[in-house]
């Protein structure tokens, strides 16, 4: 059986960008409105910025899992 047969499709850094982005503004309008302005857009910047970050990080490893080990190859291969 080839290992590197059940590889995915590897996207491009700005396809997974955009995808952590467009992700990540979802998160952005949980806020009170009791909190001044400038307080409440920076937790919203922060929320946004740290579930892209989550975002990158989880597709990231996805992709760094779906290749085969390279102790477990043959040695022929």
């Amino acid at each position: 059986m080839q290992p590197f047969a059940n590889i995915p499709p590897i996207p491009s850094s700005r396809e997974i960008m955009n995808a952590a982005v467009n992700y990540s503004w979802k998160a952005g309008a949980k806020t009170t409105r009791k909190i001044r302005a400038i307080v409440r857009v920076r937790r919203i910047e922060a929320r946004r910025i740290e579930r892209a970050g989550e975002y990158v990080r989880k597709r990231l490893r996805e992709i760094a899992y779906a290749f085969p080990v390279i102790d477990e190859l043959h040695p022929f291969l």
